[in-house]
């Protein structure tokens, strides 16, 4: 048996973590003295305890780790693998994120070392007019919150793209997203996912929008809210108020490429001449 001192000099955690573990249920002591409270750990403990520090380190909450390795022994190989596989996921989403951060950083580095503000970007927009065409659009519309609309919309694309197989439909353009007004909870949002196809079924209606201004992307979604905030700029200055829903297309859908530099999104927002 081994000390709570010594368990923890062994595993490299705390005595108060020690404790912490036990009161939630992650790891009991083998033994409490009854005459002096003092806690003891045995030789075989040193593998739990050391498997919890590894999953600890791969950024697993104490719940999650709870789950796998049970309140008493180790959990199966096949429990720990499915933990670890979606653990790697979550990670690589985290890394790619961060790259684009990076990506970012680096760019705004270079703008200012040729004397430019990091802001100039947004003078290199470009916004034009233009006549959008009427189009018979497949399309499901849903209430999101903004933790859903971080997870992407790759779910809600799949059930339309389902739909135009099954029934052997005839796509006419590049996947549609439109953002409708927000309700009245500023957290949730109502977004409209569309495809738009040749035939006339159940789940499709006229989309119709005329005159739009107009702005491409290249690059990642993280700087769409640079180009609502150039169109805003160039339809007060040049005298337009914006009358409907924006909406954008993926004229490079993000599962033709791993790069999102790769991407090129339009991004469209109807409007009308002020009088």
């Amino acid at each position: 048996m081994l000390s709570i001192g010594e368990f923890s000099r062994i595993c490299e955690v705390t005595p108060k973590t020690l404790r912490y573990y036990e009161e939630i249920g992650l790891l009991y002591p083998e033994e409490i003295s009854l005459e002096n409270g003092y806690r003891y750990y045995s030789i075989k403990q040193l593998e739990k305890m050391l498997l919890i520090n590894r999953l600890k380190s791969y950024k697993l909450s104490l719940e999650e780790i709870k789950v796998i390795t049970g309140a008493i022994g180790v959990s199966s190989d096949n429990q720990i693998l499915s933990a670890l596989l979606r653990q790697k996921g979550l990670l690589l989403n985290q890394i790619e994120k961060i790259s684009d951060i990076i990506r970012q950083i680096d760019f705004d580095i270079q703008q200012i070392k040729v004397g430019k503000s990091i802001m100039s970007y947004l003078l290199d927009i470009d916004v034009r007019l233009v006549e959008y065409p009427q189009q018979n659009i497949l399309y499901l519309r849903r209430k999101l919150t903004h933790e859903e609309c971080l997870n992407g919309y790759s779910q809600f694309f799949c059930k339309l793209y389902q739909k135009i197989a099954t029934e052997k439909l005839t796509v006419m353009g590049p996947a549609i997203t439109i953002y409708h007004n927000p309700s009245c909870d500023p957290f949730e949002f109502e977004i409209e996912f569309a495809v738009p196809i040749k035939e006339v079924v159940t789940g499709t209606r006229d989309f119709q929008n005329g005159l739009c201004v107009k702005s491409t992307l290249n690059g990642s979604y993280a700087n769409i809210p640079s180009i609502y905030a150039r169109q805003q700029e160039w339809a007060e200055s040049n005298g337009y108020d914006f009358i409907r829903s924006p909406f954008e297309l993926y004229i490079t859908e993000p599962n033709a490429t791993n790069t999102p530099d790769d991407y090129i999104t339009e991004i469209y927002y109807p409007v009308i001449k002020r009088r």
